[in-house]
């Protein structure tokens, strides 16, 4: 069924080029390979370049069901969902060790992380993330729950030194708007942020860009 799927994305172009975690020949060495040459290049071209590295707090464990169904239906076309409903539905936990067992708790949401079909689903429930870092022209990357969206310009003058961060700051917005209403939550604590200038930028008088990922 996994194979099926696949092949399905595959076939109509709905899988994301720039996703690298569970597709074919793509590893975690792929996405730092992509990030890194494109920040160099960025570097070599006497441009800086705003990295941005966002964490997610279990995301797999708060996919809601009905939203995942609703978008493998909507967006990609995928049918039929009575078998994927059941996939995900009627699922339970407990906690084991030695001679104890606790009892039994539904799971209203969430995907098993380690199963191949779980794999899948996660990475098409996350695909608005890339429409919405491409709005904001900014380039970006993921490896599973983990993104990495960065933004290059041209550190040598001022005005777009000084809007970048707000250009980051108001994707990040929307990235978290979006997944507040997907139950995905964005951990700032986790989040961390890079500023690459180019060699011959004096970085003891070069400005430090700013960017709040969370307020309180």
């Amino acid at each position: 069924m996994a194979a099926q799927r696949h092949d399905y994305l595959t076939k109509f172009s709905l899988s994301k080029p720039l996703q690298s975690a569970y597709q074919e020949y793509h590893s975690i060495e792929t996405t730092l390979s992509y990030v890194l040459s494109d920040i160099l290049m960025s570097l070599d071209q006497r441009k800086s370049a705003s990295h941005e590295l966002l964490d997610l707090s279990a995301s797999f464990d708060t996919v809601d069901h009905g939203l995942l169904v609703n978008h493998l239906s909507s967006r990609l076309g995928i049918d039929p969902l009575e078998w994927i409903h059941s996939y995900l539905t009627n699922r339970i936990q407990f906690v084991s060790g030695e001679d104890y067992k606790s009892g039994c708790l539904n799971l209203a949401s969430g995907i098993p992380q380690r199963s191949v079909l779980g794999s899948i689903f996660f990475t098409i429930y996350t695909q608005p993330l890339g429409d919405i870092i491409h709005q904001h022209n900014m380039q970006f990357h993921f490896y599973a729950n983990d993104t990495q969206l960065y933004l290059t310009f041209d550190g040598t003058n001022i005005e777009s030194e000084k809007s970048a961060p707000s250009q980051i700051e108001r994707c990040i917005i929307e990235i978290k708007d979006w997944m507040h209403h997907n139950k995905i939550k964005l951990n700032g604590d986790k989040t961390e942020f890079l500023h690459f200038y180019p060699l011959e930028r004096n970085s003891t008088t070069a400005s430090i860009p700013t960017i709040t990922v969370e307020k309180t």
